[in-house]
Formats: C-alpha cells, sequence, structure tokens
C-alpha cells in the first residue's frame, strides 16, 4: 500500500505518484483533470480528505486513465480552428 504523507497537498501526492513516479509522461493537464473531475481543490491538505473524498480520487483517477487509454492517448493539442494537431 502507498504511504501518503498527511502534510501534503492532493494536488502534491497526485502529481508525484501519477505523473512523476508510476506513469512517466503524464502532465499537470491530467492531474487538472482529476482533482476538477473529484471536486477537489488543488491545495486541499491530504488529512483534510474523508474517506469517501480518497475513494473518489481513487475512481477518478482509474476512470481517467482508462479514458485516456481507450483514446489512444490525451488529445488537447488543438490549432486556433480546434484541428487536432500533432508535432513531431
Amino acid at each position: 500500500m502507498l504511504e501518503i504523507p498527511e502534510s501534503r497537498t492532493i494536488a502534491e501526492q497526485i502529481n508525484e505518484t501519477v505523473t512523476e513516479q508510476r506513469i512517466p509522461g503524464l502532465g499537470n493537464g491530467v492531474l487538472q483533470d482529476i482533482l476538477l473531475l473529484a471536486g477537489l481543490h488543488p491545495r486541499c491538505k491530504i488529512s483534510r480528505l474523508t474517506s469517501g473524498k480518497r475513494r473518489k480520487v481513487y475512481d477518478v483517477v482509474q476512470e481517467t486513465l482508462d479514458q485516456m487509454t481507450v483514446a489512444g492517448g490525451r488529445d488537447t493539442e488543438k490549432d486556433f480552428f480546434g484541428t487536432v494537431s500533432f508535432s513531431s
């Protein structure tokens, strides 16, 4: 089981766990999506989360990553006209 320091913010912990340690390549955009969908402010301290909110964060992380996998990635790179663009 993952040890979570209670003094950290939820954004810090998700950022470290999801984007830096466990799944390289995911960035702040995914973190912001997760926090928004879970209904959490990025500066919310982990120690203030109820068990229900902790479960919600877990579920939203899982749902977000599942959706990204099915879609083949996170398509947020769009030009001025809304066309998805990929740079190589």
